[in-house]
């Protein structure tokens, strides 16, 4: 039985105008404000900027987020259209496994500066006027390290900001954050979209050349706490298009390679129909299963009934405790009717005198399933989605 305390899925309702074909037409959205950042350490925004919010979301800098160490990026009350997609969806899992045999389990709490502009609120938010880059963007050099921020780009040591960055693009929000575990520069972002998709992206960078000669492999699990319409007792998880009744994991494709056939997983709201698809994204087929052989990363996405202050496979966060224990989050419990929370794991590979100081990008895609009122009423009506 589920302990969050929940709002009720019904949606305040306003007048808007939708652009559709050079033709406007009227459609009732939901008003903000939805998204109830209540916290000391959680900050509002949505997307438009102004008017009516077609997303809405609080967030939380790293080194206030929750879990042991904490976990990166951290959102909470993520809303679109008016109608909840998560409670919280945050990194609370990320590892460095190296072919020597050493390994980490990396902590996220610690904020490392990246160019952002236009500070507004002092340590917590940029809101850019120039290009946001990261350890990660710039690292583009199979063997120089870009070091630390400015990166001799030129652009002024005053742009060097911590804390997160927020862009409102034309058709998209986006977040940015970065952390360090060391020299180990972590880059989180998430885009959320106009027909209602999100992308969650992690970049694993390395600010200096330590450990650039042995290959190595980063591995990050996003941990996604559905709510779909603020109800948490009624979600239904599809492997594919398979209803699962069940707590499970699984692999990324049939042969964990990538070249096996793909794999996607469903959430959907047992009421409404209203849920999401998460699709792996084409760089995270780039890593091959298990390729250490150190059998500390075994799968790709697990599915688990939600419990109170869990937040990973372990409630602490040992830098030597190198395995995910799977089995402390998948344990046969139900699926069926329940509060849902998916962990998915996106990695990457540095080869020792190839790559290595190339920095790669990892994450999947969330595809909105059925109605999700006006603003999706359009898009999918001009074709957008199947």
């Amino acid at each position: 039985m589920k302990s969050k305390t929940h709002r009720s899925p019904m949606r305040r309702y306003t007048t808007a105008l939708l652009l559709l074909g050079g033709l406007f037409l009227i459609s009732p959205l939901a008003s903000a404000q939805l998204a109830t950042c209540t916290g000391s350490e959680e900050y509002y925004v949505q997307w438009p900027k102004d008017g009516v919010p077609v997303w809405e979301m609080c967030f939380v800098t790293p080194e206030n987020s929750s879990a042991a160490d904490g976990s990166g990026l951290e959102l909470r009350e993520v809303y679109f259209g008016g109608y909840q997609v998560f409670e919280r969806a945050h990194s609370p899992m990320l590892f460095a496994d190296y072919s020597s045999s050493t390994c980490y389990r990396d902590w996220k709490d610690v904020l490392s500066n990246f160019l952002a502009d236009n500070e507004t609120i002092g340590g917590v938010m940029a809101e850019p006027t120039m290009p946001v880059e990261t350890t990660c963007d710039l690292s583009q050099d199979p063997d120089i390290p870009v070091f630390n921020c400015p990166y001799a780009t030129g652009r002024p040591g005053s742009d060097c900001f911590e804390g997160v960055a927020v862009q409102w693009e034309a058709n998209q929000l986006i977040l940015s954050t970065q952390y360090s575990a060391a020299w180990y520069k972590y880059e989180s972002r998430a885009f959320f979209f106009d027909d209602g998709s999100i992308e969650f992206l992690f970049g694993f960078g390395n600010s200096d050349g330590t450990g650039s000669g042995t290959t190595h492999w980063h591995h990050n699990y996003w941990r996604l706490d559905f709510d779909i319409d603020g109800t948490s007792d009624n979600d239904q998880v599809f492997l594919n298009d398979t209803l699962q009744s069940t707590e499970f994991s699984d692999l990324r494709d049939a042969t964990g390679g990538p070249m096996g056939g793909p794999v996607t997983w469903s959430v959907i709201d047992q009421a409404s129909g209203r849920g999401y698809r998460l699709e792996p994204s084409a760089n995270d087929y780039n890593l091959i299963h298990n390729e250490s052989g150190s059998n500390y990363h075994e799968v790709d996405l697990m599915a688990t009934q939600y419990h109170p202050g869990e937040f990973a496979d372990n409630p602490d966060n040992f830098l030597s405790d190198c395995e995910m224990d799977e089995t402390a989050l998948v344990n046969g419990e139900s699926l069926a009717g329940e509060d849902i929370v998916l962990y998915y794991m996106a990695g990457v590979k540095d080869t020792a005198g190839v790559d290595m100081m190339i920095c790669k990008k990892a994450g999947p895609r969330l595809v909105p399933i059925g109605d999700w009122g006006p603003v999706t009423d359009v898009i999918f009506d001009s074709g957008s989605f199947e």
